[in-house]
């Protein structure tokens, strides 16, 4: 990672400076609380984040918002990354909204947390991704502060735990450890193909037999494939011919359905046809008696000469005359009835009125003969 340029916004002493940062080696000299650590400090927190100071000792005192943009080159790419700083009361924190990495040019938004992460995989540190996680490698092998600086110089124990924090020792003994465990491992394997590889001139020996047996297999196994072959060809063939008598046996069965149906229905019509043929042979019969009579009728001489005609207006008068006889009849029982009571109210009444009464009968009588004589 080479550094380029770092702006400073409202950081600690640093109300707005730009540093740019030139090839070769960069010396900043001055009085204790000049800002120089301020800019390490920058340094560290545009590339990690909050990871070693307070968000309230980054931001000025009377500032309420604060940043820091670091340019730096890694692996031909030009990047550019920045973080922010805001105060919400008495509480500061980092300003998620204005938190970027650009890379050749092309702006990416992150929050803090996947600004560290990106940073750790560009400049490959193997270092924890986590916020709130130490850098041990920057803080301890590129920015270390003066008074731990120190105590690191005095205290011999402590400079080996710190060379040891910085550089991962830990992980170096177990990696040799691992390979210890992995050095024994081999050496066993090998004892063992050591063991199996003493007997590979008897087992290449073999390998002629052992070829041959395998080709009279394949013989024998290829002339089963050939028998299995013509097995499965007769085994269709088998399943063709089944699959036709089951066909043949379905509409086999159909048709002895059928013919009991028809059967029944034959048995039902030949009856009917006897039936009829019977009713036929008696209207025959009742046929020639018929042709029998209308013969004899034509051979009798017809009662009257008359025709239809005039028997129908004969008949017609016939009816009418009867008509007026029936009319009549029922005037003489009326006339019989009226004279009955005349004569029993003659019988009565002798005396009163016999010359009328007289008169009465007498034209009854008249009446009673001359409808007679209708009749």
């Amino acid at each position: 990672m080479i550094l380029r340029r770092i702006a400073l916004k409202n950081i600690r002493s640093y109300a707005s400076q730009e540093i740019d940062f030139f090839n070769g080696t960069t010396l900043f000299a001055g009085d204790v609380g000049s800002g120089k650590s301020s800019i390490l400090m920058g340094i560290e927190f545009a590339l990690f984040g909050l990871i070693s100071q307070r968000a309230g000792s980054l931001l000025s005192k009377k500032s309420d918002r604060g940043s820091v943009v670091l340019d730096f080159a890694a692996n031909g790419h030009k990047y550019r990354v920045r973080r922010g700083l805001i105060k919400n009361g008495d509480r500061v924190t980092q300003d998620n909204k204005r938190s970027y990495l650009e890379e050749d040019g092309v702006v990416e938004p992150l929050a803090p947390t996947d600004i560290k992460r990106r940073v750790l995989d560009i400049l490959g540190l193997n270092e924890p991704s986590n916020s709130r996680a130490k850098s041990r490698i920057f803080r301890y092998a590129i920015f270390t502060p003066q008074d731990e600086i120190k105590r690191i110089l005095e205290d011999p124990e402590k400079r080996l735990e710190t060379i040891q924090k910085a550089f991962r020792m830990e992980e170096y003994e177990q990696a040799r450890e691992n390979a210890k465990l992995v050095r024994r491992e081999l050496s066993i394997r090998t004892a063992d193909y050591s063991g199996r590889s003493r007997d590979l001139d008897g087992l290449l020996s073999e390998v002629p037999r052992l070829r041959g047996e395998i080709d009279g297999l394949v013989s024998d196994v290829n002339a089963k494939r050939v028998i299995v072959s013509d097995d499965e060809d007769a085994r269709r063939t088998l399943q063709d011919r089944l699959r036709v008598l089951e066909e043949q046996h379905v509409e086999a069965e159909g048709l002895r359905k059928t013919r009991r149906v028809y059967g029944d229905e034959i048995l039902r019509d030949a009856q009917e046809i006897k039936r009829l043929s019977h009713a036929i042979r008696e209207l025959e019969s009742e046929q020639g008696d018929s042709v029998g009579r209308i013969s004899a009728l034509k051979k009798t001489k017809p009662p009257t000469a008359l025709t239809q005609d005039q028997l129908d207006s004969v008949l017609s008068r016939l009816l009418d005359a009867k008509a007026k006889e029936r009319a009549a009849e029922s005037a003489v029982r009326g006339s019989q009835q009226r004279i009955s009571e005349l004569e029993r109210r003659l019988g009565s009444r002798r005396n009163v009125g016999d010359e009328a009464l007289g008169r009465e009968l007498r034209a009854a009588t008249t009446r009673i003969e001359s409808l007679q004589k209708v009749i």
